[in-house]
């Protein structure tokens, strides 16, 4: 680590004193205050040639994900040696058998995963062996920055030595702030204490999404719910071309404040009663739903049942929570 931010220094990159590297259980190398912090300071900042992107690696025939991939796997740089050295928490590294535990729509995400990971693979490193390549194309989707070098979004990516201990924080009030200019900057966006982890918020992400993409779940996170549309689509049929109509069908959801107004208006459909009306805003959707009471009863015991994974496990754990928060509204 001395080494890392030995280099960084030398390179025209700035590290306060005021911030180390230390290892935090289940969180790995985290940034944490050495020393009290006040709102505002500076804590990072790294110059335009310290941040590796497609810009400055120079592959105009290859995305930026492949060409940051290829960049880890061909380049001797000791910064690689500070990335995680595997990935076994991420579903893309998981058995078929494992992945069936993912609700429907994190399935599909991961199985999209896996075969862009694969183009990518036949594109950019064909000789590397494909667990190899999979290593460096996830160090690269967990742990970039978005970063303006001329392209659209998505080709943007960036890699930022030592900012990529950042950990995530879902309350972004607790976050640091990110500024970009010659050069990509952190600011403290509140005061510390000696000892507390400084982290980034990814965005306003779902534990499932949280565990695709970066193989962690996130605890009381706000954002989290429960995707219903498999269990309530099949009951809707018969009201399947109105509710299609109306802009209504499908992405049912739960989460601790309740069901979503989409998920209220469908259960109105199964009532046969007053539907235009609750979508048109004329009459307030009736929160408690017998069929919501069954629903979230048939989950229950699903999310209390074995699982093979710690963080399946954790998953599950944050919808039982959300089922014992919602289930006053709904029904008993």
């Amino acid at each position: 680590m001395d080494q890392l931010t030995h280099w960084i220094a030398e390179s025209g990159g700035y590290i306060s004193p005021k911030v180390e590297v230390t290892a935090i259980p289940d969180r790995g190398n985290s940034i944490v205050a050495a020393c009290s912090i006040s709102k505002g300071e500076k804590l990072v900042s790294l110059s335009r040639h310290l941040l590796i992107n497609a810009q400055s690696l120079g592959e105009p025939n290859l995305t930026s994900h492949q060409a940051l991939a290829n960049f880890l796997l061909t380049s001797d740089s000791f910064w690689i040696e500070t990335l995680p050295k595997s990935f076994d928490s991420i579903p893309v590294c998981w058995s078929p058998a494992e992945l069936k535990f993912l609700p429907a729509k994190n399935q599909a995400h991961v199985a999209k995963q896996l075969a862009q990971i694969a183009v990518d693979h036949r594109l950019a490193c064909p000789n590397e062996p494909f667990d190899r390549f999979r290593w460096a194309w996830l160090c690269v989707n967990s742990r970039c920055l978005y970063w303006d070098v001329g392209r659209e979004r998505k080709e943007n990516m960036t890699m930022a030595p030592f900012i990529d201990f950042l950990n995530h924080d879902t309350d972004q009030s607790k976050t640091v702030q990110v500024k970009s200019g010659l050069g990509m900057a952190l600011y403290a966006a509140r005061d510390y204490e000696k000892g507390e982890e400084i982290c980034l918020n990814y965005g306003p992400h779902e534990n499932a999404f949280l565990l695709c993409e970066y193989g962690f779940v996130a605890q009381q996170n706000p954002w989290d719910y429960i995707d219903l549309t498999a269990k309530l689509e099949p009951l809707l049929k018969d009201h399947e071309s109105q509710l299609k109509e109306l802009g209504y069908w499908g992405d049912y959801t739960i989460n601790s404040d309740g069901a979503s107004f989409r998920t209220l208006v469908a259960c109105e459909a199964l009532k046969n009663s007053k539907l235009k009306s609750v979508v048109d805003g004329l009459v307030e959707p009736d929160e408690w739903s017998p069929v919501l009471t069954e629903i979230l009863n048939e989950l229950e015991i699903v999310f209390k049942g074995p699982v093979p994974r710690p963080e399946i496990r954790h998953l599950y754990d944050g919808y039982l929570s959300i089922i014992y928060s919602s289930r006053s509204k709904v029904g008993t």
